[in-house]
């Protein structure tokens, strides 16, 4: 595909369409063990600090731990939640990293409701530039 593949969508000549910039970012925190793997008792502390972990048993969690220098949460925090999770780290005595994702970007939207998503980023890339350049309105939220 190229952008004249959107032209239909967009070709410049409709001006119902806004540029959506959602400014969101979001936290992964990966927990370095102290002596390059888990003790058992860093293990125990993981099921309290991470929900994914709390119904899993501490011997199967060992098993799949015990031989790696770090643990990464799968879930991904909010800018809110990031400080309450490290925090809640740092009193069970874990070593907590975080680091932050970007997931910003642009989405065009048509005032009759509808979205343009276009799933390949380049494109995506370049049918958002060719907006901004013509002047398409943008409206900025910060999402938490």
């Amino acid at each position: 595909m190229s952008i004249e593949d959107f032209a239909h969508m967009w070709d410049g000549s409709d001006d119902g369409w806004t540029l959506h910039y959602f400014d969101r970012k979001a936290w992964r925190i990966t927990v370095r063990f102290p002596q390059g793997r888990p003790a058992i008792h860093d293990v125990a502390k993981l099921r309290q600090f991470d929900d994914d972990l709390r119904n899993i048993p501490t011997s199967k969690i060992w098993e799949q731990l015990r031989d790696l220098p770090c643990y990464s949460l799968a879930s991904e925090f909010s800018n809110v939640d990031i400080h309450t999770k490290m925090k809640r780290g740092k009193e069970l005595g874990l070593n907590c990293d975080c680091i932050c994702i970007d997931h910003s970007g642009y989405l065009a939207v048509h005032a009759n409701g509808s979205a343009m998503i276009i799933e390949d980023d380049e494109e995506s890339e370049q049918v958002t530039q060719r907006m901004l350049n013509a002047g398409v309105p943008v409206v900025q939220t910060h999402v938490d």
